[in-house]
């Protein structure tokens, strides 16, 4: 299954060329020598009109999914680019290739409506499902799992990771007090924090650099006072950090 996500994901422009040049072709109805520029403009105007759409929707739904399953997702690129093919695909078919006329002609018309409304939901559905699970995950790199071994076994160890399932399961969250373990030990190890992170009941909430408050990612004085400030705001905040580890990354 993993191989063919990857070939998909490896010929997503392709893909995408083809669910623009499906989705809402230009329909010239004047004859044998319709206006080229009238074709043209009709062409480009399905182009980006279906596929807006189809965008809005998947951020629609996308929004939708974070806010019930508490995960973020990075998929409406090819949400949308399915969305729009497998829609485009059933109007071509409805259009050219008359689909429901046997349920007019068996049904009547109002049940041949009804079930042009199911099939349109429901392709929008499936494209969004296959957009979805083709998204790409991302892949870590040899060095971020060096990191992230260091911090497991020197930062993290007997710590308590909060993060049931809100944002990615490799990035660790932690209550106010086991962050400030984490800190404490990052000024003993001599290792730097690029930024903070804190996220609220599993909602993102701010976030704070270290480009704010000094030069220096390894000065303990910026992660205490960025901490501090956001303990002072008195929310039972999450809290998450990306680290910087000089031998690795100088490595």
């Amino acid at each position: 299954m993993r191989s063919i996500r990857s070939i998909i994901t490896n010929i997503r422009l392709p893909l995408l060329i083809l669910a623009i040049t499906i989705a809402l072709p230009a329909r010239a109805d004047w004859g044998p020598g319709p206006p080229a520029a009238a074709v043209f403009g009709m062409f480009a105007l399905g182009i980006v009109g279906g596929f807006l759409v189809s965008w809005g929707i998947a951020a629609i739904v996308k929004v939708l999914t974070e806010l019930f399953l508490k995960t973020k997702r990075k998929h409406s690129l090819f949400a949308a680019l399915f969305m729009c093919l497998f829609l485009g695909a059933y109007l071509y078919l409805v259009e050219e290739e008359n689909l429901l006329y046997e349920v007019e002609l068996n049904y009547g018309y109002e049940t041949k409506v009804q079930v042009h409304n199911g099939l349109f939901l429901l392709s929008l559905v499936l494209g969004y499902i296959v957009g979805y699970w083709i998204t790409p995950k991302r892949k870590i790199t040899d060095a971020q799992k060096a990191v992230q071994a260091f911090l497991e076994k020197h930062v993290f160890t007997g710590l308590t990771n909060v993060n049931y399932g809100f944002d990615s399961k490799t990035i660790h969250y932690f209550s106010e007090s086991d962050f400030a373990i984490v800190l404490e030990r990052v000024e003993k190890l001599g290792i730097g924090i690029y930024g903070i992170e804190p996220w609220l009941d599993g909602s993102y909430y701010n976030t704070s650099g270290y480009e704010d408050y000094t030069n220096d990612p390894t000065d303990p004085a910026w992660y205490k006072k960025a901490f501090q400030e956001f303990v002072a705001e008195g929310k039972n905040l999450q809290y998450a950090a990306s680290y910087y580890i000089p031998s690795i990354e100088k490595s």
